[in-house]
């Protein structure tokens, strides 16, 4: 996996981890705060596009589904499972894999997501709540910084209707990601058994790095 790739899985995973967490942001009665009470009691499922504005255009899109710590996405060649202990990356082209413990880096946010979402009011500030357009569309913008280190140093989360249709997110380094998310769905919360890999499944000619 190319440096800009493995960038785009760090993100990906502070994203979800950011706007699918297990905790509150407090009974404030906005649209996040309800978001958050939706999204705790769901299997939520959604497609998205996703462009950097950095030195070199990237683009991409996939689709992901997101019960509380856990999660699964597929997008751009890649795979990631994570069932809140253990998270596994695929690159099936490449037939390699990486496999990783969620949690073994107790004091990093970014390495570790679960931490993350567990804590998410704890990490995060709510800026403020405004109205505006995304992509001509009427809607809540949400904007939340840091409080803790992280990649990440603004965030701004776009909702139509209580809907999340969107996010921009601006790194240290200045770039800018855009998500786009057009059908996203809330089902009855199921088994975790589909947000594990089974190992096996990969065959003799995977190259598996292991860092349980």
């Amino acid at each position: 996996m190319d440096n800009d790739m493995k960038r785009i899985i760090i993100f990906f995973i502070i994203f979800l981890s950011v706007l699918f967490p297990t905790s509150s942001y407090g009974d404030t009665g906005d649209v996040l705060d309800s978001f958050v009470k939706k999204v705790s009691s769901s299997l939520v499922t959604f497609s998205y596009t996703y462009s950097v504005n950095a030195k070199v255009k990237i683009q991409g899109s996939g689709n992901a589904m997101v019960q509380g710590e856990a999660f699964y996405m597929k997008g751009n060649g890649l795979e990631i499972w994570c069932n809140g202990r253990t998270r596994w990356t695929v690159d099936r082209a490449a037939s390699e894999a990486l496999i990783e413990s969620v949690g073994a880096i107790q004091d990093d946010y970014e390495t570790n997501p679960a931490r993350l979402i567990s804590s998410v009011s704890k990490a995060f500030n709510k800026v403020s709540e405004i109205r505006g357009t995304f992509h001509g569309k009427s809607v809540k913008i949400v904007t939340l910084t840091p409080k803790v280190g992280s990649s990440i140093k603004l965030l701004k989360l776009c909702f139509a209707e209580e809907k999340l249709i969107g996010s921009f997110a601006t790194v240290s380094d200045g770039t800018v990601t855009e998500f786009v998310i057009p059908n996203m769905v809330f089902k009855p919360k199921g088994s975790l058994a589909k947000f594990t890999l089974n190992e096996k499944s990969l065959g003799k000619t995977f190259v598996i790095t292991d860092l349980r």
